[in-house]
């Protein structure tokens, strides 16, 4: 369920800053087309401050794709099992400030992983969600 309302929160989140992206360009370019300055007194226009953000956005989630890989190459293809509420722990401890960008990086790596057939996911007790191998999924299963 927290996945859902967080790719819901990314969803709603995503759908406002294109809406705000494309009503920024279009004042931008009257502005300039009427005043033939740049917006702000610093030089910087609506699109360049638009653009900034979503790489600073990009650099975090980076963050979390960086993650799932190095669970994925040191520990799910070892045998090892990744239980995502230790993953959003780490998450929270060393990103607390960007932790849900980073966490959805985590999530959409670990999807692509997931749809490529490489790894599994089961539903824990407590709503946890665990990942594994699929080398090593029997060895859980039958274990």
């Amino acid at each position: 369920m927290s996945k859902l309302i967080i790719l819901l929160f990314f969803g709603i989140g995503f759908v406002i800053f294109t809406i705000i992206k494309s009503a920024s360009k279009g004042i931008s370019s009257a502005h300039r087309a009427v005043n033939q300055e740049p917006e702000s007194k610093s030089g910087i226009s609506a699109d360049e401050l638009v653009q900034g953000v979503v790489q600073r956005s990009q650099k975090w989630e980076n963050v979390g794709i960086n993650i799932a890989q190095d669970c994925f190459d040191n520990g799910l293809k070892k045998g090892e099992i990744v239980r995502h509420s230790q993953i959003q722990e780490l998450i929270q401890k060393h990103h607390p400030y960007q932790a849900q960008v980073v966490e959805h990086g985590f999530l959409d790596q670990m999807k692509n992983f997931i749809q490529g057939g490489e790894v599994i996911n089961f539903s824990a007790e407590g709503g946890d969600i665990v990942f594994v191998h699929r080398d090593h999924a029997k060895d859980l299963l039958n274990g």
